[in-house]
């Protein structure tokens, strides 16, 4: 309950080991990346893949696999097991106007999994919490089109924004995502 009432009001919580215990973190960001879904740019590398369909996307069916993913591809991965516990939760229960998901992009012809993110949609926004994709030349840019899929997905259930969150990552901008300073992200969320 304490998480998905953070998450009403903006805040992006991730676990973090303090002193030998686990702890959520509220972040308080001073900008947030916002991609109005209208704003996507999609790169002639992703489109050529969308061209291509040489992959499946899927919606909350290898949530452990995501997970796992993003355990393996991040070093010092803030997913603890106590986060993790937490995420498990949040996906299999049932809360209003709150809703875990989980998105997937496999190889077509050998159901790799290449590319997930875990994310949740609260107040008609969509907030991804965290990504991985593999990095294997084969699967090169399949991170951009696993959100490239993941965001015309969203715009088709109208929900027309994504908090990206942290801003420094340059992938976000080349999406068109925005950069928005705290107050101005409050505003557009309808959170002032």
């Amino acid at each position: 309950e304490f998480y998905i009432t953070l998450a009403k009001v903006g805040f992006i919580t991730v676990g973090l080991e303090h002193e030998s215990r686990e702890v959520l973190l509220p972040q308080i960001q001073t900008h947030y990346a916002l991609l109005d879904h209208k704003d996507l740019h999609i790169s002639r590398h992703v489109q050529k893949l969308l061209d291509r369909q040489p992959f499946t996307f899927t919606i909350n069916t290898r949530f452990t696999e995501v997970i796992e993913g993003i355990k393996a591809c991040h070093e010092n991965c803030w997913i603890s097991s106590h986060y993790e516990a937490l995420l498990h939760q949040l996906y299999t229960g049932d809360f209003k106007d709150f809703k875990l998901i989980c998105t997937e992009i496999s190889d077509s012809f050998t159901n790799t999994l290449v590319a997930g993110e875990i994310g949740y949609l609260c107040n008609n926004i969509y907030t991804g919490l965290t990504k991985f994709s593999l990095k294997e030349k084969a699967y090169t840019n399949w991170g951009n089109l696993q959100r490239v899929v993941l965001t015309q997905y969203l715009d088709s259930k109208g929900i027309h924004f994504s908090n990206l969150g942290q801003p420094q990552m340059q992938y976000k901008l080349d999406l068109g995502a925005r950069i928005y300073p705290r107050k101005a992200f409050l505003e557009k969320c309808g959170l002032l």
